[in-house]
């Protein structure tokens, strides 16, 4: 990751993904805040500001796709938004790209893999 620590937010439902989420990313050293549910992320997006924000396209209250359009709709708002998905599907990777992702990792969600995208976002200077 970068000289100073990312603010990464996790958007992700399932206990144990979220846990090994946040062991990956604050192994990477960034700080890492979780929350399970699209209404939590508003409300952690309120508090503060997140350099990279990794969200599930499923969540109980709404989806990935959703969630980034009220992102990317906040005024000034370019944080990089990662989705996350079982979904191996070509097609379901365009939509979410289409829909203003930055990037797709599918699940399960590996260290190497995290470690490679980041970079790939994150050149180092």
């Amino acid at each position: 990751m970068a000289e100073q620590p990312q603010r990464v937010l996790v958007i992700e439902d399932d206990l144990v993904n979220q846990e090994i989420l946040r062991r990956m990313l604050v192994h990477l050293g960034a700080e890492v805040t979780v929350v399970g549910h699209g209404r939590d992320a508003a409300a952690a997006r309120a508090r503060r500001t997140f350099d990279l924000v990794l969200s599930d396209l499923h969540l109980p209250d709404t989806d990935g796709i959703e969630l980034v359009h009220h992102l990317r709709a906040e005024a000034g708002a370019r944080t990089m938004v990662i989705g996350l998905t079982g979904d191996v599907s070509a097609v379901t990777h365009a939509r979410m790209l289409a829909a203003g992702m930055d990037a797709v990792l599918s699940k399960p969600v590996t260290l190497n893999r995290l470690k490679q995208l980041l970079a790939s976002m994150h050149p180092p200077a």
